[in-house]
């Protein structure tokens, strides 16, 4: 549920507008994950390889919108608009398939690299029961035929992983220490002056990890720095900053 109202005074006179919007959504759906394992350690090789198949998702999402507009006008009549829209979006989500290796080159030193398989612009959807109306008449629009893209022009948000980890080993505990980068595709472009699409927008992400790990309790702390640069179809610059921290902890009985 998502509610959002808005006041302004106009420029120079006392007349008013007020905006609010409303919008309810929710989703259920299915889908499935499977996955192998193989460890070569046996063989004395220090290597292991896992692939995964996650299935296309089938979600459901019953969908309503609406909005009103109010211009008071202090020398002339008020007007006072409403707009409404909605029905239930089946959405198609296309297939993951992962590859993940992972080669211990000690007893505390290991490097992994993973790689997502994510043909996003596959994903579409469609209406059901769709209704417009626009507060003056009765419903004016039942008709939305045929599928929609998810993605706004990228074919793919295949993402690639690389991650190093080495543990410390005083008497007392084990401390992994880790750091790691990643893609982070988007399914933003960027545009030219001539609002013309220049190609995906693509985020990176530098992630450092610290743990601690005693026989019966372990605490674990993460953080990812998250950014991309691009141009959107207005040609405004918009340089996305973000920062996560995680905080998790195990006890064992």
């Amino acid at each position: 549920y998502y509610n959002w109202l808005q006041m302004e005074d106009t420029v120079d006179h006392p007349d008013e507008e007020y905006f609010d919007e409303t919008e309810e959504s929710k989703y259920t759906g299915f889908s499935y994950s499977a996955g192998i394992l193989s460890d070569f350690t046996s063989l004395n090789v220090p290597l292991r390889v896992a692939f995964r198949f996650d299935s296309k998702k089938w979600l459901i999402n019953p969908y309503e919108y609406e909005a009103h507009r109010d211009l008071i006008y202090e020398d002339s009549a008020d007007i006072h608009i409403t707009e409404r829209w909605g029905g239930t979006r089946f959405y198609f989500i296309s297939n993951i398939f992962a590859l993940g290796l992972s080669y211990r080159f000690t007893d505390y030193l290991t490097l992994s690299c993973d790689f997502d398989y994510i043909p996003f612009g596959n994903s579409v959807y469609y209406w059901q029961g769709y209704e417009y109306y626009d507060g003056e008449t009765p419903v004016i629009d039942t008709v939305r035929e045929g599928f929609y893209e998810l993605a706004d022009g990228p074919e793919s948000l295949s993402q690639f992983r690389v991650g190093v980890e080495y543990i410390l080993h005083p008497d007392y505990a084990l401390i992994p220490l880790r750091a790691g980068w990643k893609t982070n595709p988007t399914c933003l472009n960027n545009y030219t002056t001539g609002n013309q699409e220049t190609g995906q927008v693509m985020g990176r992400s530098l992630n450092l990890g610290a743990g601690i790990i005693f026989k019966r309790f372990s605490l674990d702390l993460a953080y990812e720095y998250y950014a991309y640069d691009r141009k959107d179809y207005s040609f405004y610059t918009e340089n996305a900053r973000y920062h996560f921290l995680t905080l998790s902890g195990i006890i064992r009985f």
